[in-house]
């Protein structure tokens, strides 16, 4: 048997009846709210129900996530595959503990980079001045500065960057 609701036409006070279709008909006629007021009977709307969702948000076979660029199967697979990719989770970023240590993490690292870079550049101008601000003693600064992984790195030790003494490029390479 369901749920009916009758609302009181003067005190407004709404109340709830299990009743079969049969007295629903008749329980507003017969009956008064306790202040005298007449009842009728309010529209019901159908309520879901868990069992009707079985399958959950991410259905039977996933749901493509177009963040992640591929199909999750549910909030944990999402969050690992997010971490896999060195993502965080759009509710997580907003966390106050998790944003605000993994924006400062970013902070830290980038000015971490910088300073290396301002004091590669003052090493690196000490040395022009120690050999001379010619081809040869930029040439002698920027092997003393850098290391060789460095500048295959940056592209500098590539054999299309690689000249003959008289500024020609090497033939055949």
């Amino acid at each position: 048997m369901p749920f009916y609701e009758f609302k009181c036409k003067e005190c407004e006070y709404v109340h709830e009846e299990l009743l079969t279709f049969a007295e629903r008909e008749a329980f507003p006629k017969e009956n008064r709210c306790s202040c005298g007021g007449e009842l009728w009977q309010k529209f019901a709307t159908i309520a879901r129900h868990s069992s009707w969702e079985s399958t959950g948000k991410y259905g039977v076979n996933g749901t493509y996530n177009r963040g992640l660029g591929c199909v999750v199967y549910s909030d944990a697979d999402m969050r690992q595959k997010a971490k896999a990719k060195g993502l965080i989770p759009y509710g997580d970023a907003y966390d106050a503990s998790n944003w605000h240590s993994h924006t400062d993490y970013v902070m830290d690292k980038e000015t971490k980079r910088l300073e290396q870079h301002e004091r590669t550049i003052v090493k690196y101008n000490e040395a022009v001045e120690k050999h001379g601000n010619t081809e040869e003693g930029r040439g002698l600064a920027g092997a003393e500065v850098f290391t060789e992984q460095q500048m295959k790195d940056s592209g500098a030790l590539t054999k299309k960057s690689l000249i003959k003494r008289d500024n020609t490029p090497e033939e055949g390479k």
